[in-house]
């Protein structure tokens, strides 16, 4: 290493045992929050629990400084899903700024809510963009709902027109008809958490709402050549 100074202190804190999450890990829960698939208070969990206390004494310095590399990942990663990358830098910028001027851990965690939210509607803009306001809506629908319950006539209901309407103007936009989008989005999750080996074929095929896991198994193998049950075995 060019400086010595640099060497020697990276030694000490690896000798400390320290050691942060795994950039894996790390990459899996920002996904999840620029998703929504996870609560803001076990965001704040696991990002202040992944530095140690030999960064500072503690207190309101800490908190700034976990905060910093928080906001410095999740605007990279925001773009990687989709986001601006000129607009999702220059949010960073500020909030930067803003943390700063933070006086108190309190602030702090108002602000906290105010980036993620802020960043999340930047990745579903991002998505979205090439959609009319009323496609974009159902769109972002789906992807926040993909362990939920819901029909075509909802997702009409949800952008503000009758059900034909709503079905035509959808597959013109997005290249498909909005329940094959629906699947195309849940076969995509079932692939992102297979790949994982944290859950069976039946558990994700009724969590996403799969009628049986037999069904399941015949459409994902059509949608990746590949039957569910090999996925996470590659």
């Amino acid at each position: 290493m060019a400086n010595l100074k640099a060497e020697l202190a990276v030694g000490k804190i690896l000798r400390s045992g320290f050691r942060h999450h795994a950039y894996e890990d790390e990459k899996e829960l920002l996904r999840r929050v620029l998703t929504r698939g996870i609560s803001l208070e076990i965001v704040k969990q696991e990002i202040w629990a992944s530095y140690g206390d030999w960064l500072e004494p503690g207190g309101l310095r800490l908190f700034k400084t976990g905060f910093v590399c928080f906001l410095t990942v999740l605007s990279r990663t925001a773009i990687e899903y989709g986001a601006d990358s000129e607009y999702s830098f220059a949010m960073s910028d500020y909030y930067l700024g803003e943390i700063e001027r933070l006086q108190t851990e309190e602030e702090g965690e108002v602000l906290f809510r105010e980036i993620v939210e802020n960043y999340q509607e930047l990745v579903e803009d991002g998505v979205c963009r090439e959609y009319s306001p009323p496609i974009a809506r159902a769109v972002r629908y789906i992807r926040r709902h993909l362990y939920g319950r819901f029909t075509v006539a909802g997702l009409a209901e949800e952008a503000g027109f009758c059900g034909p309407y709503f079905s035509k103007l959808f597959k013109k936009e997005v290249g498909m008809p909005p329940q094959a989008y629906m699947e195309n989005c849940r076969l995509e999750e079932a692939r992102r958490v297979l790949t994982q080996g944290q859950v069976s074929v039946l558990e994700i095929a009724e969590a996403l709402g799969f009628c049986s896991a037999s069904y399941f198994s015949r459409r994902y193998k059509m949608r990746f050549g590949v039957s569910p049950s090999l996925e996470g075995k590659r």
